[in-house]
């Protein structure tokens, strides 16, 4: 759009977006959040370690052209499992 001249209204459109997303999302979390912790407290080692695998996972499968940059991350979460 900013390329059409319209970067004013480009602008405006990704505020009113990040704005009603956080409106929106942050009670749906905060609802969500003891039925969350509840699963999380019934899970036993096998489903944690899942849980703690998945997140380095999905960043890496993300960021696979970044090469280096990308596995930063899941070097910093393997470290951290360790301690």
């Amino acid at each position: 759009m900013s390329q059409q001249g319209r970067g004013k209204v480009a602008l405006l459109m990704a505020t009113a977006a990040c704005f009603l997303g956080g409106t929106i999302g942050i009670p749906v979390v905060i609802t969500l959040e003891p039925f969350i912790a509840c699963y999380a407290l019934r899970s036993g080692p096998p489903e944690q370690f899942a849980q703690v695998l998945l997140g380095p996972v999905a960043y890496s499968s993300v960021a696979v052209r970044q090469g280096w940059r990308g596995c930063h991350p899941c070097l910093t979460a393997a470290i951290r499992l360790r301690c």
